[in-house]
């Protein structure tokens, strides 16, 4: 499966297979080991393993709506995003 993420600043593509850990070079350019989960036909979960952190993120898609949830550690952000 492949993930390309576009903003003003930055685009990203990430290429992986569910439940393989990869090393992965991350939009601030830090690198993290992954591993991308299928937990739904809509949801699927990334977590980010790095020396100084963990970070989760969850995408559940619905209808035209991407939602994605970062967390590490306490701190969580969520983002929507309207395909076009």
């Amino acid at each position: 499966m492949t993930i390309k993420t576009c903003s003003a600043l930055k685009t990203t593509v990430i290429t992986f297979e569910f439940d393989k850990e990869f090393e992965e070079r991350t939009a601030d350019d830090r690198t993290v080991m992954s591993t991308f989960t299928k937990e739904s036909e809509s949801k699927i979960t990334q977590i980010q393993k790095h020396p100084n952190s963990v970070t989760t993120i969850v995408r559940e898609v619905s209808g035209n709506t991407l939602t994605s949830t970062i967390t590490v550690e306490d701190v969580k952000a969520v983002n929507v995003y309207e395909k076009h």
